[in-house]
């Protein structure tokens, strides 16, 4: 075969190409990209690829490779519906925030949400019940549960770990766009507890290569850590990636590495300790706090801190590579100003937290327990106590966050006794439902800030979405009705619709607020009698009735 024609049919056939022996179709006819693999999501790492819906909402879905779909959720909430195909290589495909599945699983999950009486289900067939071959549809693109607009969130897991993989070390794109760095962070290290932000220097790209606005950097420190700023594109016109490895050298001495693989969901808000915004401007830092994930990490020596032990000039060099091979480079210079040793810590404080010690915070009416290794770097932690007055606390460790849930137990006293069973917990955003055990509540809380004890009496309210009057004139061609409920504190909980005495499915998207019934074919013409009762988390129970003609 002419080489020009082999090329030709490579570049044709170029992604259902993977790696070594891996092979997997992609799950859409495109291969644009919105979202890469570790990307920084706010408290987690994105875990897949998405997807765009810009060309056509509902986009056919197609199984990478056969299988059997061993796990499907339809959910308010974020994975929307979403199913996983397991694959008998070893690995897990997941396709998530569907508008609608395939017509055979569509109606595996009806049969389910009418044995169950509820819209919401979780189903794990048996590996013999639903088989896919490669290439067959599975569903469309939508923008159910969480999503915040039409697009396809895919994953490839390891199935025995359910741990996350990078799509992009199996597929091949043609890529050959160098990673682009944009700015370059300075920080002080020299607490070992903390880091303070000494400067920030811009980057520019110049004839497919990086320059500093200045190639050398004076640093008020001799004890640093570094960060950068910057974004991968696969596609020329495509969007603003993120970087999938960068390398960190100091006088030709490798002292960081890092590759954005394999990252488990329990420990994804580690990104709260692996970049900061500066500026509005995301930086990944290239030191690491106490305790860090070691699956994240390539190399780091000295848990990224560089000690410059003179005031002579060091070379610096950070590598930025894609899972392609293209690679860019910045070269710069720093000097410390002076040289200064490490700060000394006063560990007998009567307020220091060990992040590799258990820690117990008890009053009259409260405790505060966190578990050894709860929280990422050791320090200072302040209790703010308003319970009496404001039944609420507040917890600050500024300089780390929380790694696991710690557990907060509360006294039930006399004042909020009587309403024991409506109680929430609020905690910053979070609505935590405690559990009552006697005098005491508790329940476990994730990140630091405000924790407030409130109750919650009042039920959700309800209203059609499309005014009574409009609706009972359009109602005849319509093809479903909408109800928007809200609810003031702990959320909606379980909700039921009735049409002519019978219970039917029924959409609850939490995003919008809206509970949505579509008509099936069959429904009658006459008169349609609408039910609709909608608990909220602590069972306050609203009833709304309403009658149209069809």
């Amino acid at each position: 075969m002419p080489t020009a024609i082999l090329y030709a049919l490579l570049f044709l056939f170029a992604p259902f190409i993977g790696f070594g022996q891996e092979y997997m179709q992609w799950p859409l006819k495109t291969t644009k990209l919105t979202g890469n693999y570790g990307e920084l999501r706010p408290n987690h790492f994105h875990a897949g690829l998405d997807f765009p819906g810009e060309t056509e909402i509902n986009q056919p879905i197609f199984a990478v490779k056969s299988g059997y779909v061993s796990r499907i959720k339809v959910s308010p909430y974020g994975y929307g519906k979403v199913i996983y195909i397991t694959h008998y290589d070893g690995k897990l495909s997941v396709y998530a925030h569907q508008s609608r599945f395939n017509d055979s699983l569509n109606n595996y999950v009806k049969r389910e949400q009418m044995r169950q009486l509820s819209y919401e289900v979780e189903l794990f067939p048996s590996k013999n019940e639903l088989p896919i071959k490669e290439g067959e549809l599975v569903g469309y693109m939508g923008n159910t549960g969480g999503s915040t607009g039409p697009h396809l969130h895919f994953e490839i897991r390891d199935e025995i770990t359910e741990i996350p993989l990078n799509p992009l070390l199996i597929y091949k794109l043609i890529d050959t766009i160098k990673p682009v760095c944009n700015a370059v962070a300075f920080f002080d290290v020299s607490d070992s507890l903390s880091s303070s932000l000494i400067k920030y220097i811009k980057v520019k790209a110049k004839k497919d290569s990086l320059h500093g606005v200045t190639d050398t950097i004076l640093l008020n420190s001799s004890i640093i850590g570094l960060g950068f700023s910057g974004y991968d594109k696969e596609q020329t016109d495509g969007n603003s990636n993120n970087i999938y490895e960068a390398k960190l050298y100091v006088d030709s001495l490798i002292v960081y590495h890092h590759q954005l693989n394999y990252l488990p969901f329990d420990l994804a808000n580690y990104i709260n300790e692996f970049s900061i915004e500066i500026n509005k401007q995301k930086f990944q830092k290239c030191f690491s706090p106490e305790i860090y994930p070691g699956y994240l990490y390539k190399f780091i020596a000295n848990k990224g801190r560089i000690e410059l032990k003179d005031t002579l000039y060091h070379f610096v060099k950070f590598e930025f590579n894609d899972e392609y091979g293209s690679t860019n480079e910045l070269k710069l210079y720093i000097k410390a100003t002076h040289v200064k040793p490490y700060k000394k810590t006063d560990v007998t404080a009567h307020n220091f937290l060990s992040c590799r010690k258990p820690y117990l915070y008890s009053t009259t009416n409260f405790t505060i327990e966190l578990a050894p290794k709860s929280v990422y770097n050791s320090g200072v932690i302040n209790i703010i106590d308003n319970y009496v007055k404001e039944k609420g606390i507040t917890i600050s460790m500024p300089n780390t966050s929380m790694r696991f849930p710690g557990l907060f137990k509360f006294k039930i006293t006399q004042n909020i006794s009587d309403n024991s069973s409506k109680l929430i917990v609020k905690n910053n955003h979070s609505v935590l439902i405690p559990k009552i055990n006697g005098v005491y509540g508790e329940c476990n809380f994730k990140s630091f800030g405000t924790i407030e004890i409130l109750t919650d009496t009042i039920a959700p309210k309800i209203k059609t979405a499309v005014p009574i009057k409009k609706l009972k004139k359009i109602i005849h061609s319509a093809g479903s009705i909408s109800f928007i409920v809200t609810d003031n504190l702990s959320g909606i909980g379980k909700y039921n619709l009735y049409v002519n005495d019978k219970w039917v499915i029924s959409e609850y998207d939490a995003k919008s607020n809206l509970i949505t019934y579509s008509f099936p074919e069959e429904t009658p013409e006459g008169e349609l009698v609408f039910l609709l009762v909608v608990r909220d988390k602590v069972e306050n129970t609203s009833t709304y009735k309403l009658s149209l003609l069809r």
